[in-house]
């Protein structure tokens, strides 16, 4: 708030009423007035009454508008500025200011009463312990807040989102269909019609200019709900703790007080102060810019005035978490929080993809050249002897109907149609401009855990010293049989259970039981992970009883840099154990002791080779081995005893084997990066297709080793990249974006985030990637799943291929009516059309059929065609000869009939009303022959588009009616037409669609 801490609280609240308490009312009647002046100009505000007596101020206001914080908010605004001057004498001004705020919520419908301390300046929180600061917001570091809390506290702060963009009214965006000169011109000729006596053109021509305003109005809110309602699918979450349970909800639910939990890569939802951190360093590039990570404390601290950056027990919304993990309770939401503060500066403008732009240039370039030919008709028609108001009339209605000025519109409304279909597809757009580069994908660099693979690993094979075993049993269910292989001591088994108990306590994991909201046995955490704890459950541990029995002093997070994990724990005797879980060879690197049947040995050369053999054996049958590795004493750094290594499977996806053939279908090149074992990576790529005979398989060891030159020779031929860490990726994506590729590159962690924003189309995991990768995204897939990631691109080509379709139906039409226009006038013959019958086409024929096309469902033969080349030519393809060659055919069609009936009848309303009947005709066959070939193959198809059938089903309707409805033959001028000159009508208007997709052919193949 603007007001210091302590001016106003609210002492009684209800929906749509809340009393508060006005530091600095009490007897300043003066003040009450201002205060009630100033609520009465909200909107949304009701009512508003202030009693100086008692120092509170009652406010009615309507809750679907305002919050209760947004009032204290106004309030606050109001004494700080006139509350100075107003206030009694003897009363000093920061006395009541540098008192806590204390809330106190009151429902009427419960006897309880809660008081929550809320503090308007964040030097309250820093200088607090963290019992002090939960006490104060009346939470709990166990147990959180309830949900009766949180939705009391949800009426007084509102949700924590941050000030969005100011939204244009619908009577703004009407205002703005009237900005076009030409539209104006129109409107001003219609009216010297209206004083003239020609009531019914002036009418006619304003109630179609409003209908149109009306479309355009339509059009533009449908594509800004459409966009809006997308943002809410990428909102971030956040981990807290509710009634005792934590779980993960959208992070614009938070209220102060709420407990939050942090790990690598989390963006942090909202102001909070730290109650308990572990190696936790936070980016705050975004409030300080410094780009260096803070780390972070738990300790209170003792000096005043800091600002944001030297606040070290404290995180705050917008901030990333690069290392570590902690727990924070929130404390501020919402536009109160240091980046609600300054959000009024980070909003951006209206972003405008490259196709959007060349379209905007390109309809420019077409209204200038319309503009151009209604003057030539203009001044064709006075030199002619036409009436002045008659040629301005049509020179005006001749530019409203030929200029393209609903291609904006429509390219809009099928970006968010076709970012909506993504998203029903498990697919959420974050940059409109990857729509079309999907188009162009030329490489996609994937995963292979949970991406090409189900992400339910199962341990396959256990190798403790000499003895081995085999798992059995699937999924995650915890029940199988271990067999032992080969030769082993009678110890073997004690080995086996030290391994999984070792392995088990190195989790984060957890193992979650079947209940009534899980149908089956799952994992919370890594599937990695939870596929050692399913197998020491199979061994007969109790997962609590050995929980229990270790206390966890301290982890070191899975570091991608280093491939391992890092536990260390004290048991119930005081003694320390640390433990260490990763790749084979980086785990072996630290040992210099093995456990070997019983016994603790030395790790002699043999023995290091016999191990390596055992972990190579596993990964040749394409399993993920991971290693243990453990110290009893808990010295950090010193060499470690190698426990035993455990295989796991993680079994392909069924549907990715067809997602990779489609892809290559396509002609888009499959490469796999992996930080599993070459073997096991190259068992899984052969076996989905990906891995080709003549296929590299290259491991990050042998990709340091490679020049950047080198790497660009041989970058088309490696089809593999295993044991990389997420540093290779973006040596990965540069090296293919050199040898001319449009690179989409997989990635969920941290550190995938720079190759993930440095690709042409970054795609982000949304179950297991970080907010850091989401952020830096252009596309996030929900599902993890490769087929998501090639549905995605037959989107984003089917997205590009209806937009053609659309502007090729657009302008082909508009250069009709300016043929048949324009050809009647340097040909010295009357007016074909008169001003009502151009607005007439325009309305009947380009609002609702373009939108049809631009909802059709993707080709048959889409994923059939080669890559878009990046920076291709919108018209190109021979797009532009079409729509010439179309539009030409139809207003010479139409000219042609328009002479001939009126040589034949001598009747300029008969010659009118067929001319324009050829054109309403020639826009239905238009319609559906710009589906007939859209680029991905011949296909008819039309039952797949409803909206297609539909839109033509009514164009036809209407255009029946143009001739036949008493009330549109006064308003059009038009004379009943008899079958045969609908027959004629649809000859001509068949005859020339048909040499136009002749003449149009040899392009189109």
């Amino acid at each position: 708030m603007a007001v210091q801490p302590g001016a106003i609280a609210p002492v009684h609240m209800l929906p749509g009423r809340v009393r508060l308490q006005v530091v600095g009312l009490k007897d300043n009647r003066l003040l009450g007035q201002k205060l009630v002046e100033g609520l009465q100009k909200t909107t949304g505000i009701i009512r508003a009454t202030a009693t100086p007596r008692t120092s509170r101020v009652l406010v009615y206001y309507d809750p679907q508008g305002l919050r209760v914080n947004d009032i204290i908010t106004l309030l606050g605004k109001m004494l700080a500025a006139p509350a100075a001057k107003l206030a009694p004498a003897g009363r000093a001004q920061g006395q009541a200011a540098s008192l806590p705020a204390r809330l106190a919520v009151q429902e009427s419908a419960s006897p309880a009463r809660y008081e929550v301390t809320v503090a308007g300046l964040p030097a309250v929180w820093y200088r607090l312990t963290g019992a002090e600061v939960l006490a104060r917001l009346g939470s709990s570091a166990e147990a959180g807040l309830s949900e009766a809390e949180v939705q009391q506290r949800q009426q007084v702060f509102g949700p924590n989102i941050l000030a969005g963009p100011v939204r244009v009214s619908p009577w703004q965006l009407f205002k703005k269909q009237f900005q076009d000169l030409m539209v104006r011109v129109l409107v001003a000729a219609s009216g010297l019609s209206f004083f003239l006596g020609r009531l019914r053109d002036a009418a006619f021509s304003l109630g179609v200019v409003t209908m149109n305003a009306c479309l355009g109005v339509w059009q533009e809110l449908k594509a800004s709900s459409a966009l809006t309602s997308l943002q809410q699918l990428a909102a971030p979450s956040a981990l807290t703790t509710r009634d005792g349970q934590q779980r993960r909800l959208p992070a614009s639910e938070l209220v102060p007080g709420d407990i939050i939990y942090l790990r690598s890569g989390d963006r942090v939802p909202a102001d909070a102060r730290l109650i308990a951190a572990t190696d936790l360093e936070v980016e705050e590039a975004s409030l300080t810019g410094e780009s260096v990570p803070v780390r972070k404390q738990v300790a209170p601290l003792t000096s005043v005035n800091l600002v944001a950056g030297d606040m070290v027990n404290m995180v705050f919304m917008g901030s990333s978490v690069t290392r570590g993990q902690g727990q924070a309770v929130v404390v501020s939401t919402g536009k109160a929080t240091q980046m609600g503060q300054v959000a009024g500066l980070l909003q951006e403008g209206e972003q405008l993809t490259p196709l959007q732009a060349s379209l905007g240039e390109l309809g420019r370039l077409l209204a200038w050249g319309c503009l151009a030919v209604s003057g030539v008709v203009l001044a064709g028609g006075l030199l002619r002897g036409q009436g002045v108001l008659e040629m301005v009339m049509t020179g005006a209605s001749l530019a409203v109907a030929a200029i393209p000025e609903g291609m904006p519109v429509v390219v809009a409304l099928a970006l968010a149609f076709g970012v909506q279909r993504m998203a029903r597809c498990r697919v959420i757009v974050r940059k409109l401009p990857a729509l079309e580069t999907l188009g162009c994908t030329t490489v996609i660099c994937s995963d292979k855990t949970g991406t090409l693979t189900s992400n339910e690993m199962t341990v396959r094979a256990i190798a403790c010293g000499r003895a081995r075993w085999q798992v059995n049993g699937e999924g995650y269910r915890p029940g199988g049989s271990f067999t032992r292989q080969g030769p082993a001591a009678l110890t073997a088994e004690d080995d086996l259970r030290h391994f999984l108990t070792m392995a088990a306590l190195c989790c984060d994991a957890r193992l979650l039981p079947p209940d009534q909201r899980r149908l089956r046995w799952s994992v919370e955490g890594d599937p990695t992970e939870g596929a050692l704890l399913v197998a020491a459950v199979k061994a007969g541990l109790d997962l609590q009883v050995l929980q229990a029995s270790y206390a966890r002093c301290q982890e070191v997070p899975f570091n991608p840099e280093d491939c391992c994990m890092t536990v260390l724990y004290r048991d119930g005797e005081g003694r320390h154990l640390l433990i260490t879980k990763g790749a084979p060879e980086a785990i072996l690197a630290r040992c210099d002791r093995v456990r070997w049947q019983g016994q603790v040995l030395p790790l002699t050369p043999a023995r290091h080779r016999f191990l390596v053999r055992q972990g190579e054996a596993m990964a040749g049958q394409a399993l993920r081995v991971l290693a243990v590795a453990y110290r009893e004493d808990g010295t950090a750094g010193a060499p470690l005893i190698f426990a035993g290594m455990a295989g796991m499977l993680d079994p392909p996806r069924t549907e990715a084997r067809e997602a990779v053939a489609r892809c290559l279908a396509a002609g888009i090149r499959l490469v796999m990066v992996t930080g599993d074992h070459p073997a096991t990576a190259a068992a899984i790529a052969r076996e989905l297709g990906i891995l080709r005979p003549g296929g590299l398989v290259v491991t990050g060891a042998e990709l340091e080793g490679m020049s950047d030159t080198e790497l660009e020779r041989l970058v088309p031929a490696i089809q593999v990249y295993a044991r990389t860490s997420p540093r290779h990726k973006l040596r990965i994506v540069r090296a293919w974006q050199q040898a001319g590729g449009v690179v989409a590159m997989t990635g969920d962690g941290v550190n995938d985030a720079p190759a993930v924003k440095a690709a042409d189309i970054g795609l982000a995991m949304g179950k297991n990637g970080t907010d850091i990768t989401r952020d830096a995204a252009s596309l996030v897939i929900t599902d993890d799943n490769f087929a998501t990631i090639v549905n995605a691109v037959e989107e984003g080509r089917t997205i590009y291929a209806n937009i053609r379709k659309a502007i090729r139906y657009l302008l082909g039409t508009n250069i009709g009516d300016v043929v048949i226009t324009s050809g009647a006038i340097l040909a010295g013959l009357p007016l074909p059309l008169l001003p009502v019958h151009l607005l007439w086409l325009n309305l009947v024929g380009d609002s609702l059929p373009a939108l049809a096309l631009i909802k059709d469902p993707p080709a048959p033969g889409i994923m059939r065609q080669q890559p878009r080349a990046q920076g291709h030519n919108f018209l190109a393809g021979g797009l532009g000869r079409q729509i010439l060659t179309r539009g030409i055919l139809i207003g010479l069609g139409g000219l042609a009939l328009f002479t001939w009936r009126l040589w034949r009848t001598g009747s300029l309303a008969a010659a009118r009303s067929l001319a324009l009947a050829s054109l309403l005709v020639s826009q239905l066959i238009h319609l559906f022959d710009c589906r007939l070939q859209d680029g991905s193959g011949w296909r008819p198809g039309y039952l797949a588009n409803p909206y297609l059938l539909g839109a033509g089903a009514l164009t036809a309707v209407i255009s029946v009616a143009t001739f036949n409805l008493p009330l549109l033959q006064g308003l059009l001028h038009t004379v009943p037409l008899k079958g045969g000159e609908w027959l004629l009508a649809t000859a001509v208007a068949a005859v020339s669609g048909g040499a136009a997709l002749a003449l149009a052919r040899p392009s189109l193949h």
